[in-house]
């Protein structure tokens, strides 16, 4: 039997700069994603062995932590509200995602109705 690895495997570009970002923390540093950073058990687990652990919600999040903003973005709602209670937190949002995000978001403020 042959086995042949296709051109593409991998995680793609968005998903590995979040990974690596999350990876090359300190392990002094106290982190937490909000929701799984990606939906990839063995990553999750992995980082959660390097002391990144999982919330459920912006309340979960114990003071002096950091929340780390999974790949696939979250409502700005979220994020203001984060800005309101003083949680700091590193957007890892993929930057193609976060533009979706924007033209939606732009879309929206001028009256179109978004169907996803």
């Amino acid at each position: 039997m042959e086995i042949k690895l296709a051109k593409t495997a991998g995680f793609c570009f968005g998903v590995a700069r979040a990974v690596s970002t999350l990876e090359k923390k300190d392990s002094n540093d106290k982190i937490m994603t909000l929701g799984p950073i990606i939906h990839n058990n063995s990553v999750v687990d992995s980082l959660r062995k390097k002391g990144i652990d999982v919330a459920a919600g912006l309340s979960d999040v114990p003071n002096g932590y950091t929340l780390a903003i999974r790949t696939h973005g979250v409502p700005k709602s979220l994020i203001d509200e984060a800005e309101k209670s003083a949680v700091p937190y590193i957007d890892l949002t993929c930057p193609f995602v976060k533009r979706i995000h924007e033209i939606v978001y732009n879309h929206h403020s001028e009256g179109y109705k978004i169907v996803i």
